[in-house]
């Protein structure tokens, strides 16, 4: 498998496709109400508050804050979850 991270925030509409078939971390926000994120075999360690219109995830993990960190919210119009946490 390979390894990569993501920094940061990411704003807008359209697709995102994480880690697609790869293990690797999502660190940040996405504020894209009318896009879509797709997780597999990833981790997301969200560092705000996110909405995105649909959320597809399988054999991930959802961190909704750090260790001894601000709690975020993720709003979302539908989701699609599997094997995940």
């Amino acid at each position: 498998l390979a390894w990569s991270e993501e920094r940061g925030g990411l704003n807008g509409s359209g697709e995102y496709d994480f880690m697609t078939g790869a293990a690797g971390l999502l660190r940040g926000y996405v504020r894209g109400s009318a896009g879509n994120v797709n997780l597999q075999n990833a981790a997301w360690m969200m560092t705000g508050n996110s909405s995105v219109k649909h959320l597809e995830s399988s054999g991930s993990a959802l961190y909704f804050s750090r260790p001894g960190g601000e709690f975020h919210t993720l709003t979302a119009g539908s989701m699609d979850i599997s094997d995940s946490v």
